[in-house]
């Protein structure tokens, strides 16, 4: 009793230096408050605690992303705004190292009223990789380091990097792991998924259009393709839960995306044909 008593007492001095905004204390109180209620195996107030400095974490991450939208409205230099994308990217991390403790804890209690907690974590950890993979998402285009892209991504990225896609695809497969109780989560990551693999779509488009280099025409065709094809079908996946009445202005959107996608994929086709012919 004496030790949960110190748990309670380190996790509420957490609370209060969280509430005041300091995250540094707050952890080091909190991480007390674990230690303390691991030794009498209080599994739940772990996963709570560790979700908490998770929610922390993920605040932060979202401040930075926050001030990254400003300097871009302002039509700033890209490096003066570089940094908070790097500061973002390592609060998502570290918050995700929270959830996924939290996680591994979860297999020490299987009570009925722990089924809450259970998706609780796992909907606060598929949010995480969703926000992070919508990051970097816009970080690679503002780098030219997105996937299969003129940058070799796979000597740039560090171990603890990954792709827009990587982080979608946890985002989702967490969401739908948890079935109904996240269908339309799910639905939201396959149509930010589409919307990325419809800006790759549209670089590669961009690329064989501009003829960058004459041997690398075919391969960005065929890339282009292959995104497009990807898009069309997360976006499909998008509409089996945004329907005309239930949702009718993401159902609008989505048929928009898909449309204009088709549209600019003919134009340049079109395009490129009428270029060889010419040439001929």
């Amino acid at each position: 009793m004496v030790l949960k008593k110190r748990g309670w007492g380190f996790n509420e001095l957490g609370r209060c230096r969280l509430e005041n905004r300091n995250l540094v204390s707050a952890e080091i109180a909190f991480a007390d408050a674990i230690k303390a209620f691991e030794e009498v195996f209080d599994h739940t107030n772990v996963i709570l605690i560790n979700c908490n400095l998770g929610h922390g974490r993920r605040a932060l991450a979202e401040e930075c992303v926050s001030r990254i939208d400003e300097f871009q409205k302002h039509n700033l230099p890209e490096g003066t705004y570089m940094q908070s994308f790097k500061s973002a990217k390592s609060e998502y991390f570290q918050a995700i190292n929270y959830y996924s403790a939290a996680k591994r804890q979860l297999k020490y209690v299987n009570t009925e009223a722990d089924k809450v907690l259970y998706h609780e974590v796992y909907t606060q950890y598929a949010h995480t990789y969703l926000r992070l993979g919508m990051l970097l998402a816009r970080e690679s285009f503002l780098t030219d380091s997105y996937e299969g892209g003129l940058v070799n991504e796979s000597s740039n990225r560090t171990a603890v990097e990954i792709l827009a896609s990587d982080a979608f695809r946890e985002a989702l497969s967490t969401y739908e792991s948890l079935g109904e109780h996240r269908k339309q989560e799910a639905a939201f990551g396959h149509f930010q998924l589409a919307c990325y693999q419809r800006d790759l779509c549209l670089r590669f488009l961009d690329l064989v259009d501009k003829e960058v280099k004459q041997k690398n025409e075919d391969k960005y065709r065929q890339k282009s393709k292959w995104y497009g094809s990807l898009a069309e079908k997360n976006w499909q996946k998008a509409l089996e839960f945004y329907g005309p009445k239930t949702h009718p202005t993401m159902f609008l959107n989505i048929l928009m995306a898909q449309s204009a996608l088709s549209i600019n994929i003919s134009n340049s086709f079109h395009s490129t044909a009428y270029t060889d012919l010419n040439g001929q």
